[in-house]
Parts: C-alpha cells; sequence; structure tokens
C-alpha cells in the first residue's frame, strides 16, 4: 500500500513539474509576427483594439497563442489556435460590471469582502468569473464564480499577487 501511494506521489508530482516547465516555456512573440489567421480572428472580433503583446505555446501538442489587448476601455486577453480559432476570452471588468446575480450571491457569501480584480471568462458559450476577493478578516481569496452566482471553486491566497 505504502509503495502505491508513494508511486502515485512521484507521478502527480513529475506531472505537476512537466506542466509547470510547460507553462515556462511560453515565448513572447511581437505583435506584428503573429500568424496572418491570428490577428485577422483578433481584428474581426475586436475591431480598433491595440494589440498589447502576444505569447506562443505549445500545449498538448498545438501551438497557441495568447495575446493582451485594449478594446473599447478594457483589457482583455484572447487565447487562440495558430488557425485563429478563439478558445478563450478574458475581459477585465469592475465590481459594476458583474451581473446581478453573481453579485448579490458573492455580498450574501462574502458580506464584508471587497473585490481586488474581477475577470470575465468567456470559454465557447458559457461565461464565469475569476474573482480575487479580500475578505472582512483579511484572508485573500481567488474565486471561480459562474454566470448564476454559484461559486466553484475557492482557494486563499498565501501571499498576496499582483492581479
Amino acid at each position: 500500500m505504502r509503495s502505491r501511494v508513494l508511486a502515485l506521489s512521484a507521478f502527480c508530482g513529475s506531472v505537476t513539474m512537466f506542466i509547470l516547465v510547460a507553462r515556462a516555456e511560453a515565448e513572447k512573440v511581437p505583435v506584428d509576427q503573429l500568424p496572418k489567421a491570428v490577428i485577422g480572428a483578433v481584428k474581426a472580433k475586436f475591431p480598433d483594439a491595440k494589440l498589447k503583446s502576444a505569447k506562443k505555446d505549445v500545449v498538448e501538442g498545438k501551438t497557441v497563442f495568447e495575446v493582451a489587448l485594449n478594446f473599447k476601455d478594457h483589457e482583455y486577453e484572447v487565447r487562440l489556435a495558430s488557425d485563429g480559432q478563439i478558445a478563450e476570452i478574458d475581459k477585465t471588468i469592475s465590481g459594476r460590471e458583474l451581473p446581478d446575480k453573481v453579485a448579490r450571491a458573492l455580498i450574501a457569501k462574502y458580506p464584508r469582502g471587497t473585490n481586488k480584480n474581477i475577470v470575465e471568462v468567456t470559454h465557447d458559450k458559457s461565461i464565469s468569473f475569476e474573482v480575487l476577493l479580500l475578505t472582512g478578516d483579511k484572508r485573500l481569496l481567488d474565486l471561480e464564480v459562474d454566470s448564476d452566482g454559484k461559486v466553484l471553486k475557492e482557494t486563499e491566497r498565501k501571499e498576496e499577487k499582483k492581479p
């Protein structure tokens, strides 16, 4: 039994290390050197956007691009395949822009909480929210909240990281 636990722990550690190394390998790409399909998809979705930066990574054997941009007074990060297919859109929003249902649910669960950062995540056609929240008792929480206001994931940060 103990050998199985050790083997599983070693395997999990290896997988975690692989993921960290894979994430660390994302390379910066000059915006003007992005594939035409990527630029075309971003410009089609966000006309007149100001492209700020880009990264290229390989995930599960496929090349993926992440493009940071400003559009209509919001900051976005768009993840796309090299053929221009958009996989995910992250939009930084203010607390006032949260849907009422989500805002009410967060206030009910964390009555003295303060939103530090909110990102609206669009994946396929579903929308969720990533919220960095400072609780009334000064704990810093990373929350994943669905569009109905249900907290899907709550993780406490040990020290504050810049959002």
